[in-house]
C-alpha cells in the first residue's frame, strides 16, 4: 500500500494524544471540582483506546483504499 508511509505517524499520533487527552480531561475534572463544586467522573479505559485506534485505522483503510 502507498500510503503505508504514513503508519508510524498516526501510531506517534495517537501515543501522544491519549496522554494529552487524559490529562486535559483531569485538568478540566479539577477545575470543575474546585471552582464550582461539581464532579464528572472522566475516565479514559483501554476499551475507548482500542476502539478510538480501531476507527481511526479503519478511516485511514476506506480512504487509502478509495483514493488509489
Amino acid at each position: 500500500m502507498f500510503f503505508g508511509i504514513y503508519i508510524p505517524f498516526i501510531i506517534v499520533s495517537l501515543a501522544f494524544a491519549f496522554p494529552l487527552a487524559y490529562g486535559f480531561m483531569s485538568v478540566f475534572s479539577g477545575f470543575l471540582t474546585t471552582s464550582a463544586s461539581i464532579s464528572i467522573p472522566l475516565t479514559i479505559s483501554v476499551f475507548n483506546v482500542l476502539f478510538t485506534t480501531l476507527i481511526v485505522f479503519g478511516v485511514f483503510l476506506v480512504t487509502s483504499l478509495l483514493s488509489w
